[in-house]
């Protein structure tokens, strides 16, 4: 396989860690508004507090609308590169919205990719490819650039 493409691999499986940490934020952080909201509505606060409420609560879920739509293209992307079918790609993408099971799916095209790096040679920890084998792979890439 070639350097350039396991470079891409290894970057988008980095970005996939990242998003999937960041899901796992974004979803408590939505829950936690969620009830905050609920409470302050429930609890017959004054105007202020749940107006603050459903502001936090608005802003939380633009935040996690942007980290939807950032795993949806980084999803498809990886899928691609690691050679899944286009069949497979849209129902993984389209299954994304569902919280728990969307996780699950990123964890899982982690792994794909991670076994695709694994053959080559390199050696994958929890966050990906750690920074020493990522420059390795990079110098890899260019001279394979540089040589065509």
């Amino acid at each position: 396989m070639e350097h350039s493409k396991l470079l891409k691999i290894a970057k988008l499986q980095k970005r996939i860690m990242w998003l999937l940490v960041i899901g796992l934020i974004t979803s408590v952080l939505a829950n936690g508004a969620s009830n905050s909201l609920k409470t302050a509505t429930a609890s017959g606060a004054d105007i202020g507090t749940m107006l603050t409420s459903l502001g936090l609560s608005l802003v939380i879920l633009l935040a996690a609308f942007g980290v939807y739509i950032f795993q949806l293209v980084t999803l498809a992307q990886l899928r691609n590169e690691i050679g899944a079918g286009v069949a497979g790609t849209v129902i993984c993408c389209i299954l994304l919205c569902i919280p728990l099971v969307g996780l699950i799916i990123l964890a899982l095209t982690s792994q794909k990719a991670t076994n695709v790096l694994k053959e080559q040679g390199y050696s994958v920890g929890f966050m990906g490819l750690g920074e020493d084998a990522m420059k390795d792979l990079e110098m890899k890439a260019n001279s394979d650039q540089i040589l065509s």
